[in-house]
């Protein structure tokens, strides 16, 4: 069976961080910019540091390695409330799936990013993933 390309709806932004529109792209295309901080005000690294012990630790080796994916963000802020978002789901995300928890968050994430196709990346039937994708939207205003 031929491995299909992980897609997603990307929000295109300009030198700036401006939004100049959305575009479909190759997850594997995509490219980390560079830092636009040094460290994060200490608000921010407290909310890091926190979701790091529910979340982070889940996908990388390191708090540092974790708190580095922030510099480059032009709003950490935002990327923040996203991840708490999804720690806030995950229970959730996992009770409707029956995945385990790294690879439920996982999939969050793919559902935050705009993943074209979840289903088929994570073997999981459309019915799962529009609930999933259900979950998520309706945490939006929280």
């Amino acid at each position: 069976m031929r491995e299909k390309p992980r897609l997603i709806r990307a929000q295109m932004v300009d030198e700036h961080g401006n939004p100049i529109g959305d575009r479909t792209i190759r997850q594997d295309e995509l490219r980390t910019g560079p830092k636009v901080r040094e460290a994060l005000s200490p608000d921010l690294q407290q909310r890091v540091m926190v979701l790091y012990n529910k979340v982070g630790n889940l996908l990388y080796s390191s708090p540092a390695e974790w708190i580095d994916g922030f510099l480059h963000d032009q709003h950490p802020d935002r990327e923040i409330a996203l991840w708490e978002r999804m720690s806030r789901l995950l229970p959730d995300a996992r009770g409707i799936t029956g995945l385990p928890k790294a690879k439920a968050l996982r999939l969050l994430v793919a559902i935050s990013s705009g993943l074209v196709d979840p289903g088929a990346h994570f073997g999981l039937d459309d019915k799962k993933i529009e609930a999933v994708r259900a979950l998520w939207d309706s945490d939006a205003g929280c």
